[in-house]
């Protein structure tokens, strides 16, 4: 047990004092190696922890509220002006929040309770959505999802920090898998959920039972009484809040291993990120099919992803997390080519049910690798610097690739956008920064 502990202050930054103020993370017991609980018995041990539990149910729940509010907030707008882009726009509404507030909710996740920051974030929701129905212009429906969207920016990065501190590091990786599969059954559930709510009780009834699945997540996540220590409050005032989040910046980029993954990740999203939003138009110019085809895809797209995230979260802490991460993006981009030079409708159906596990393989991953890496006290800011990098690099790509593909056509895209993707893993994987970065890493 003391290889086990070594290896674990080997891997932690330089910059993480051992007296770094925070909930620690809880030890594994003595004398039981680190990938002792995988398969079923780790999910059994996830879902007995009650604090946990009661998080992930939160969670699952206000998931499941965000899915309704967004079928019933598209129907609204749409029966009140009838014009697609006045849809767009209500996106790019949804959207803002992530670029402005990430900073903000990253700094924040690191000063506040977590636990009361995510009460806010839900009880906050609650009140913005029950003001819908009571609106009379367009502009007014734009400021309260902005607003949502500041709660929603709120919630994730408090969650993901809170999380680790809930549970033991040896099944984090099974949580994390639970977690992502619980979002990918909210994916498919929730919207027909919502068709049904606002077909059969209308927009106002839809609204309402959103805003209770919040004052629930906000009842469950009070309900949690972490066995360790309360955290400090701190002093916050808007000074100390952007030199935080300049503290995380500057810590982001003197560490080896996170400056690699900000990079390195962040060409990947540029490379890959404008595909989203033109697979309907795959589906339409390229396999032949309508609305009806598209809506088959993405659902295989999202049981893909249930059944990766279960297996992962058997066999995850077998793999060493950075090398797994590499050789998963070598098939992603494989998968991203076949889709582009592919013409048989069925053969995509199969292609997106690979395109799901795989995607959802990675996000467990690298959110874990995320988790067990960063120090307890600068996680927030992290994921905070994390969203407000990526998000402008995701619509910048979408920009890019909606663009092109009116001269060079979808398929090329989608065959570019692969060979890209490969290029760089590639190039990630053979650079001499890979060894030290993998070495970072571990398993389970």
């Amino acid at each position: 047990m003391t290889d086990n502990r070594d290896k674990e202050k080997d891997r932690e930054p330089p910059t993480n004092p051992d007296d770094s103020p925070g909930v620690r993370l809880p030890e594994p017991p003595r004398g039981a190696p680190l990938q002792k609980t995988m398969g079923l018995k780790a999910y059994r041990r996830a879902l007995a922890n009650s604090n946990y539990r009661k998080l992930w149910i939160a969670e699952a729940v206000s998931a499941l509220g965000n899915r309704i509010n967004f079928i019933a907030l598209m129907v609204y707008v749409y029966s009140i002006t009838g014009r697609a882009l006045d849809l767009g726009l209500l996106m790019i509404f949804m959207t803002l929040p992530n670029l402005f507030l990430g900073p903000v909710a990253g700094v924040l996740a690191d000063r506040m309770d977590r636990r009361r920051l995510l009460i806010i974030s839900d009880l906050a929701r609650f009140a913005l959505v029950l003001l819908i129905p009571f609106t009379t212009d367009l502009w007014q429906i734009y400021v309260i999802v902005f607003f949502i969207g500041a709660a929603n920016s709120l919630f994730h990065p408090a969650e993901f920090s809170l999380l680790p501190t809930l549970v033991e590091k040896e099944i984090l990786v099974t949580v994390n898998s639970l977690q992502v599969t619980t979002m990918n059954i909210v994916a498919i559930v929730g919207p027909a959920v919502g068709g049904l709510l606002v077909a059969h009780i209308g927009t106002t009834s839809a609204f309402i039972a959103d805003s209770v699945t919040f004052v629930f997540s906000a009842f469950m996540i009070w309900l949690i009484r972490p066995s360790e220590r309360a955290e400090e409050a701190k002093e916050t005032t808007v000074s100390k809040l952007w030199g935080e989040f300049r503290e995380g910046l500057r810590y982001m980029f003197s560490d080896f291993v996170l400056k690699y993954i900000l990079i390195f990740f962040g060409v990947l999203i540029l490379c890959t990120a404008g595909l989203n939003p033109l697979f309907i138009v795959l589906t339409e110019k390229i396999l032949g099919g309508g609305t009806e085809e598209f809506g088959y895809l993405i659902s295989v797209l999202g049981v893909g992803g249930i059944v990766g995230g279960l297996i992962w979260g058997v066999v995850g802490n077998r793999f060493e997390r950075i090398a797994t991460i590499i050789n998963l993006l070598f098939f992603d981009a494989l998968i991203i080519i076949f889709l582009g030079l592919n013409t048989n409708y069925y053969a995509a159906l199969g292609a997106f049910f690979l395109f799901g596990m795989i995607g959802t393989a990675f996000s467990i991953n690298i959110i874990t690798f995320l988790q067990e890496y960063i120090p307890e006290d600068r996680r927030g800011r992290a994921f905070g610097v994390f969203a407000v990098m990526f998000d402008p690099l995701s619509m910048a790509s979408m920009g890019i690739f909606g663009s092109l593909a009116d001269f060079v056509g979808v398929r090329w895209i989608f065959v570019g956008s692969g060979a890209l993707e490969f290029i760089v893993s590639a190039f990630g994987r053979f650079l001499p920064a890979y060894k030290k970065v993998k070495g970072a890493g571990g398993k389970g």
